[in-house]
């Protein structure tokens, strides 16, 4: 199993983890409260969010044998409207 942690410094913690939850949740298996998020992706990893005052914290886990391409796929065909999405 491989593990990726992010921690990210924002204000709008909750605001941004109930944004992905709520994108994702039309494609993938979604649960989150203005303070925890879950999702499940269909190649098996799980990306857990945590939000506090300060910070966004960002755990994905990919299973053994797979790898985080599936994910990232996933992340750039849904993360258009995404409050992290780069801006071309």
């Amino acid at each position: 199993m491989s593990v990726s942690v992010a921690r990210v410094p924002t204000g709008s913690a909750s605001r941004y983890l109930q944004q992905l939850a709520k994108h994702w949740s039309h494609k993938m298996t979604v649960t989150f409260s203005e303070e925890e998020g879950r999702i499940a992706f269909p190649n098996g990893s799980v990306l857990e969010m945590r939000a506090d005052t300060a910070t966004l914290d960002v755990i994905l886990t990919v299973p053994e044998g797979r790898t985080r391409r599936g994910c990232a796929r996933w992340w750039r065909a849904t993360s258009t409207a995404s409050p992290f999405a780069r801006r071309r």
